[in-house]
């Protein structure tokens, strides 16, 4: 039988019983739902890392090709022969008719080199810095790297790396090179 005027003791216990019961679901269902969340965090982490890796890896061999295929045109005969020959027109002047001729010449070449593998634009430079031709004849042609506007550029610092080196291809780190038109070129 009951006290007097109270609940039970046995509806105490009950009561005490369900709430423990409630208090035990409660602490479980939150550490439940932390170790969740940490567990689904962690695996969204693991996923974008796969992913960032899987894009470097594809930029890295996109990279490597464009490279390759520089090296392949920075070694053949024919830029190597449109070099001396425009760098001998440009010391006549580039709007000399020398200059000209030479440029109408070589620039198909170059043209459909750039088209193939799109690139923005290609630039030969002599070995005094003089940029004697690009395909674009944007503001940095017909400027020096070592003097000019462009000397203090991701292009001039490659060239100052290669100067005195014979035949030797060289890239920058992946840079910014804003030209003329303000587009962004990677170097």
């Amino acid at each position: 039988m009951g006290r007097r005027g109270g609940p039970s003791l046995r509806s105490e216990i009950l009561l005490l019983c369900s709430l423990s019961i409630l208090m035990v679901s409660v602490v479980s269902g939150a550490l439940a739902y932390h170790l969740l969340e940490s567990r689904l965090l962690n695996q969204a982490i693991a996923d974008q890392r796969s992913i960032a890796n899987q894009r470097a890896s594809l930029i890295s061999a996109y990279l490597d090709d464009q490279s390759n295929h520089l090296i392949d045109i920075s070694q053949s005969q024919t830029a190597a022969t449109s070099l001396r020959t425009l760098d001998d027109a440009y010391a006549k002047g580039v709007s000399s008719a020398a200059y000209t001729e030479q440029d109408k010449l070589n620039k198909p070449h170059f043209e459909a080199f750039i088209d193939r593998w799109h690139f923005y634009d290609l630039f030969l430079i002599n070995n005094r810095g003089d940029v004697v031709f690009t395909v674009a004849h944007e503001s940095d042609f017909a400027t020096n790297l070592n003097s000019g506007p462009w000397r203090e550029s991701a292009l001039a610092d490659v060239f100052s790396s290669l100067h005195g080196c014979a035949r030797s291809v060289r890239s920058s780190t992946v840079g910014c090179y804003c030209h003329s038109t303000g587009y962004r070129c990677i170097l």
